[in-house]
């Protein structure tokens, strides 16, 4: 065993990286919110959370699902992601944020993140919930 592996697991990631969705609040994340106050805000929050959900099980590829779905639904630390598949962390962390071409500017290619933030942008329905949510924030 590595010695960095007994330290990565004493940590646990966010529950959701805070550019998963640009209109995102940091606080709301996918799961359920204390914080909502609102029924109205407790049911929009739930649609968009089912929403997002229905993207990443039929929008991404078998492996991007299986990690996403441990990461920030299970909320596993990468390497026990990597344990659990068989893969190297490296792999995980690639899976899950793509790839960085060093000889193209450091740009960044590839991976389930970026792919489900292109989806909800793309996504009507999503946009609708992310502005009836804010109206709903704004009416408190």
């Amino acid at each position: 065993m590595a010695k960095s592996d007994s330290i990565q697991y004493k940590y646990r990631e966010i529950p959701v990286d805070p550019t998963l969705v640009n209109n995102f609040s940091l606080e709301d994340q996918l799961h359920f919110n204390t914080r909502a106050s609102t029924d109205t805000l407790l049911d929009l929050l739930d649609d968009l959370s089912s929403r997002i959900k229905f993207i990443i099980d039929n929008k991404l590829t078998l492996r991007q699902r299986q990690v996403v779905d441990s990461i920030y639904f299970k909320q596993m630390t990468q390497t026990e992601v990597a344990l659990e598949l068989g893969l190297c962390q490296p792999t995980v962390h690639k899976v899950l944020k793509g790839n960085i071409d060093y000889q193209n500017g450091g740009k960044r290619y590839g991976g389930a993140l970026k792919k489900i933030r292109k989806l909800c942008d793309a996504d009507s329905e999503i946009q609708e919930l992310l502005e009836k949510i804010q109206q709903e924030r704004n009416d408190r």
